[in-house]
């Protein structure tokens, strides 16, 4: 008996959709309001109010060390990479 291969496209995406960066962005500042409640309840969250202060610092590096680097490519080049 054989099993015909399925091909499932992936999910399309919306022209509107916000890159995965800032969805994740948005998702930590988020997470910090949240936790900063908690932190002022109880001090035993500051760990993860901390955690969360470095990974949103380490996606908007990212961020920005993209956008310099656009800035050193030809305009023909920053069409392609968009």
């Amino acid at each position: 008996m054989q099993h015909a291969s399925l091909h499932i496209p992936p999910p399309a995406r919306r022209a509107s959709a916000p890159p995965a960066a800032d969805v994740l962005e948005a998702r930590i500042v988020k997470a910090l309001g949240t936790v900063a409640l908690l932190v002022v309840e109880d001090p035993t969250f500051i760990p993860v109010f901390e955690r969360l202060e470095r990974e949103l610092a380490d996606i908007r590096s990212r961020n920005e060390a993209i956008e310099r680097a656009r800035q050193f490519l030809a305009p023909s080049h920053q069409n392609a990479m968009r």
